[in-house]
């Protein structure tokens, strides 16, 4: 069940098919060229680890928390933030299930000038063999005080033992915003890639884009497609 809604967010993307499908506990930890967050960097293209923890329980409910540590510019090696799940899943059959949930995400940026982003969603999403759907709102986006929906598509194939395709559709997109907010335009990001599983490692290659008005935070220049190449491991 809980690899229907990490499929969907794009910081559990990085090691999801390195999880034991049936753990009840696990821990994993993925070393990315970049940490890219709904199309965006967060680590100025430079290299990050994520470490996450997760826990299932056999009666539906999840938790799972990861933090990130990056190569910044001209700060070294810093701690990025964190971001946390919680929810619950029903299985309706074995190929389907739904979820709904909450995240708490704690992120900073460190480009110049530096951006946090502090903020939660609730979410609610459906499932279905390798596809997935989910909406996500928040009434405090980015910390600026406006209202978002972000609705996502994803889908994961598997061609060959070891091997993997998967592919993101997000749409993020305002239902209220203030004078505060750098974000008023909705923004589409998109992520494609081939996963190859070697014995408790996974090895991926993605690109990803974002458009057409990655315009913000404000004073950020964004490089809106990247090739992202990371290994992650289930432990």
């Amino acid at each position: 069940m809980r690899r229907a809604l990490l499929a969907a967010t794009p910081i559990a993307a990085l090691w999801l098919a390195a999880a034991p499908a049936q753990a009840q506990l696990g821990l994993s930890a993925s070393l990315g060229s970049d940490f890219r967050y709904r199309g965006f960097s967060l680590s100025d293209g430079k290299p990050a680890l994520s470490v996450t923890a997760n826990y299932d329980h056999p009666a539906g409910g999840y938790l799972n928390a990861a933090a990130i540590v990056a190569d910044t510019a001209d700060k070294g090696v810093q701690a990025l933030g964190y971001q946390a799940y919680a929810g619950w899943a029903w299985r309706l059959d074995p190929d389907t299930s739904w979820d709904l949930g909450v995240t708490h995400s704690d992120l900073t940026d460190y480009l110049r000038p530096r951006y946090r982003a502090r903020y939660s969603e609730a979410y609610a999403g459906f499932s279905w063999r390798g596809a997935s759907a989910h909406l996500y709102y928040s009434p405090d986006y980015l910390g600026e005080g406006g209202d978002t929906l972000y609705g996502s598509l994803d889908g994961s194939l598997v061609p060959r033992t070891d091997w993997r395709l998967f592919g993101h559709l997000g749409v993020l997109a305002p239902v209220r915003t203030n004078a505060n907010s750098d974000f008023r335009d909705p923004q589409i990001d998109l992520r494609a890639g081939v996963a190859r599983r070697i014995a408790a490692w996974e090895l991926q290659l993605a690109v990803t884009g974002v458009g057409p008005n990655a315009n913000y935070p404000a004073g950020h220049a964004q490089s809106h497609e990247a090739l992202v190449v990371s290994v992650s491991r289930a432990f």
